[in-house]
């Protein structure tokens, strides 16, 4: 499966789980940091977000707890601290384009993720 975002460039995820970015020549690819966490599974989801001027990618690799960071401007992969309950099919992440960035990790499971204090909280389903 290949996600697409569109910052300033294109960024993908390939299958081999690199990111690659495309946008300085045509029909170029420049490889990147390799993903991470590594795997896949269900509930597979990636979302941008910004604070205090610095973009990331935030990663859930779907079929269990990881949750990674990458940071645009230094092109490296944080993993942090996992997700607090396994993701699965249906999860999905949207930024508010502030602080949080919210996650459903599959039925009705539904959390906050606070960017500055790196910190999950349990919302009402």
């Amino acid at each position: 499966m290949i996600f697409l975002i569109s910052i300033l460039t294109f960024l993908t995820i390939l299958p081999g789980y690199i990111l690659a970015q495309t946008g300085q020549a045509l029909d170029s690819w420049v490889s990147m940091a390799n993903v991470l966490p590594s795997g896949s599974g269900n509930g597979a989801c990636i979302v941008y977000a910004e604070k205090d001027g610095q973009p990331k990618i935030y990663n859930i690799r779907g079929g269990g707890t990881g949750f990674g960071i990458y940071d645009i401007n230094t092109n490296v992969w944080v993993s942090t601290t996992a997700l607090p309950f396994s993701a699965g099919a249906g999860a999905n992440m949207t930024w508010d384009g502030g602080n949080y960035i919210y996650i459903l990790l599959g039925g009705a499971t539904f959390y906050q993720y606070d960017i500055s204090a790196s910190n999950f909280n349990r919302l009402a389903d």
